[in-house]
């Protein structure tokens, strides 16, 4: 089984189950539990496997969320350096900012989080001495509101590695008995016709394969734009 691809399992499990519903009453007399039940149970996880999400949606639907909250925190690191930079003007410390911007950089985004807040509440109970700085009116009110966006965009992202992880270990799991089914009927049909090499073929991994790669590069072929 190991010349199959995973993204192949559907269409391989469709060509097997094709095979098996002609010549299942040759199966059951030799295999009992290869019958009419198992049958419709494996058509079933073709069908379960088809509705998945591909999981190469969800690996390009995360790095655009991970884009998007980096964005975030480089954007929120700039007005960082302003803000140092009007802390320092009224002498007030700024080595919590220097964290700050240290942790964003190294993708410690929760801990920037924490850092964020108790740093810009303590700023904004200095607000009256931070307008006497060349920082702009609503400057400090603005790097609040940025970082409760980057706060709910890392919630967001958080989750959606949970459910992603969940979605692949699911994704498995069924990928896994789908395999189960195509290898099993594979090994009973040569055993069935064992003394017929063109039926022996039918239940052969490697014909079957062989059969999907043709059938891929038609598509391929079929799928050349016209630049004529």
């Amino acid at each position: 089984m190991g010349e199959l691809r995973i993204e192949d399992y559907v269409p391989a499990g469709e060509i097997v189950v094709k095979n098996l519903s002609v010549d299942l009453p040759s199966f059951t007399p030799l295999y009992k539990n290869i019958n009419n039940v198992y049958l419709q149970d494996f058509r079933n996880l073709i069908g379960e496997v088809k509705e998945l999400e591909s999981v190469f949606s969800i690996t390009e639907e995360q790095k655009l969320l991970t884009n998007k909250l980096y964005y975030e925190c480089d954007t929120f690191v700039n007005r960082l350096m302003f803000m140092k930079s009007y802390v320092k003007e009224v002498k007030l410390n700024y080595s919590i900012i220097t964290a700050i911007i240290r942790q964003l950089r190294n993708r410690n985004i929760e801990g920037a989080i924490q850092s964020g807040r108790d740093a810009l509440g303590y700023y904004n109970t200095k607000i009256e001495l931070l307008n006497e700085s060349n920082m702009p009116e609503g400057f400090l009110e603005d790097l609040i509101k940025k970082l409760e966006r980057i706060e709910i965009l890392n919630n967001e992202h958080n989750s959606f590695i949970i459910n992603r992880k969940a979605k692949v270990s699911k994704n498995k799991a069924t990928y896994n008995r789908l395999y189960f089914y195509i290898s099993e009927v594979c090994k009973a049909g040569k055993m069935v016709f064992g003394g017929n090499a063109e039926k022996r073929e039918e239940y052969t991994i490697r014909k079957i394969v062989s059969v999907l790669q043709s059938s891929r590069k038609r598509r391929e072929g079929n799928d050349v734009p016209d630049i004529g």
